[in-house]
């Protein structure tokens, strides 16, 4: 998908959405940690090699969706992990922090970790989202995908 394409389809969602609705978008592709005139942040990349900055996604998609709207976003690229801007996060830490349930030896299931739920620090300040938006991506803000 190019730039031109990727704002269209966003845009016709934007003006297609009424209170009720729950969308779902998703991107599969590219992504890289950005520096722009804001300070850093993530972008995806199009198919044209144009990138998509994070503060480009609030301020013409997350920011445009009319309240009483749900919508998901899944982004499955490298340091996609706040690629919404949104105000807040939940986190799966698990890199070095391994956790270990006293019943482990019995059952030989393993925890490797714990969910974190918080502000996100590196937030870009400003208006509040009128729509109720969840974004999952596949790696965090400075981490890359392999797979």
């Amino acid at each position: 998908i190019t730039r031109a394409q990727l704002w269209d389809a966003l845009g016709g969602l934007v003006q297609a959405a009424k209170p009720g609705d729950c969308l779902y978008w998703h991107f599969s592709g590219h992504g890289r940690g950005a520096t722009t005139s804001f300070g850093s942040g993530q972008e995806i990349i199009t198919h044209d090699e144009v990138g998509v900055y994070d503060a480009d996604l609030w301020d013409g998609f997350i920011s445009k969706l009319p309240l009483g709207v749900k919508c998901i976003v899944s982004v499955d690229g490298c340091y996609s992990g706040s690629i919404c801007d949104l105000p807040f996060e939940a986190r799966y830490r698990s890199e070095y922090d391994q956790i270990w349930a006293p019943e482990d030896h019995l059952t030989g299931h393993r925890q490797y970790g714990e969910f974190y739920f918080g502000k996100d620090e590196n937030a870009k300040p400003g208006k509040p989202a009128m729509a109720d938006v969840i974004c999952l991506g596949g790696a965090q803000e400075s981490e890359q995908v392999y797979g």
